[in-house]
């Protein structure tokens, strides 16, 4: 049975060498992406058991990416197969500043947009202590994102959402228009001082607008992320900050993702039942992903490759390194 569900699309993350654009690219490393399945990834190497549901291609693509979750130890048994269709991909040349990273999705009609909500086994949500689901997933297939939300309602069981806006997926408008609904009430709202603004139109520093958005969608928590600087959450009409860290980052791609693994595994690591969202687990939950999001900067692609004990450890929980 499965503590943790994160629903999503899974990607093939195609990589131009450090350095090289992706215009003048001869080779490109290929490795699974995705932002629920990073999650879920996360969870797992940190001993939660969880299950990742989506929807994959039964060809050397499709497996490709679900070997690369499950080796990490997530359920796999929610992943709904098709004989057709396509596995979404993106492209990405690494910058570093002042040049951005370059993206290139070419994911459209594939095989998790156009998954049918009744194809899904929603009783894998039966039993879980949380569902994770981001913003991505309500701009690709909302009908399976509000499912999803409505399923585990139904159970009791408490939803965790990452507003996580793409802007070549949808506006801004659009997203304010769908996600306002569908966060209302959640248990965990994470979002970036960014998409705070952006999305839901609020002005100010972290702290005030960690408080307009919980009072505008009434989420039990909400944590507003502000990079290096670290990260506030409103909870129980609280305010809580914890520093973040300085980071030299290779890749910060799946950061956000890293966060929300480290926040997660703070609530549900804890003798009360479901979702804990009491203030000091709060408060553990931004030390863990403050210090999660940072140590995934320095590896490359969207995984994060730490071990709990890694993130304990630059959180100031444990003493010590293992790095010899």
């Amino acid at each position: 049975m499965a503590v943790a569900v994160t629903l999503g699309e899974a990607l093939l993350r195609l990589s131009a060498p450090e350095g090289v654009a992706l215009e003048d690219c001869h080779r490109l490393e290929v490795r699974a992406a995705g932002a629920e399945s990073n999650v879920a990834v996360a969870l797992a190497r940190f001993g939660v058991a969880s299950a990742w549901i989506s929807a994959l291609v039964d060809n050397p693509l499709g497996r490709l990416v679900a070997g690369s979750i499950r080796r990490h130890g997530v359920d796999l048994s929610g992943v709904v197969w098709s004989a057709d269709g396509r596995v979404g991909t993106y492209y990405i040349e690494l910058g570093r500043p002042p040049r951005p990273n370059r993206i290139v999705y070419d994911r459209a009609d594939s095989a998790f947009a156009r998954l049918d909500p009744d194809a899904v086994n929603w009783d894998l949500l039966d039993g879980a202590r949380v569902l994770h689901l981001s913003g991505v997933t309500m701009a690709v297939n909302p009908a399976v994102a509000l499912r999803a939300r409505d399923e585990a309602a139904r159970r009791g069981v408490p939803v965790s959402w990452d507003v996580n806006y793409r802007a070549r997926l949808w506006t801004e408008s659009e997203a304010r228009k769908a996600l306002a609904p569908a966060v209302a009430g959640c248990a965990v709202l994470k979002l970036t001082a960014e998409e705070a603004h952006h999305v839901f139109g609020f002005e100010g520093s972290a702290e005030v607008l960690a408080a307009s958005v919980a009072e505008s969608t009434g989420a039990a928590v909400v944590v507003v992320t502000d990079g290096s600087r670290g990260a506030v959450a409103a909870v129980g009409g609280r305010l809580l900050r914890e520093e973040g860290h300085e980071v030299e980052g290779l890749d910060r791609v799946g950061a956000g993702d890293a966060f929300v693994a480290g926040l997660l595994y703070a609530l549900l690591d804890s003798p009360r039942p479901g979702l804990d969202t009491s203030p000091d687990a709060v408060r553990r939950g931004l030390r863990l992903g403050s210090a999660h999001a940072a140590l995934k900067h320095t590896y490359f692609g969207d995984i994060a490759w730490t071990t709990l004990d890694d993130v304990r450890r630059l959180a100031g929980e444990l003493q010590g390194t293992t790095w010899r």
